[in-house]
């Protein structure tokens, strides 16, 4: 995971950034166990999850007792927030 910096979602654009990559899709679940052993909350998750749902970054589906789904969404001549998302 990513080098700890004190803030959580840095952390957090690292893991969704692999997950992408590890599921080689744009559309991937984003479960809690990986995140808690690194000290992140669910509440954290899903405030960061949609944060970036309201600015664009993501398509957020939230599914009541399953991992949210995630979809990345192409935004041209934007790179990927780095922080204060």
């Amino acid at each position: 995971m990513a080098v700890q910096t004190g803030d959580p979602r840095g952390g957090l654009r690292d893991y969704l950034l692999y997950l992408a990559w590890k599921t080689k899709s744009r559309t991937f679940l984003v479960p809690s166990q990986t995140l808690r052993r690194c000290g992140v909350s669910k509440n954290v998750k899903v405030r960061y999850l949609k944060r970036l749902h309201t600015t664009g970054w993501i398509v957020l589906e939230l599914r009541p007792r399953k991992s949210p789904q995630v979809t990345l969404v192409d935004r041209p001549g934007k790179r990927w927030p780095l922080r204060g998302v």
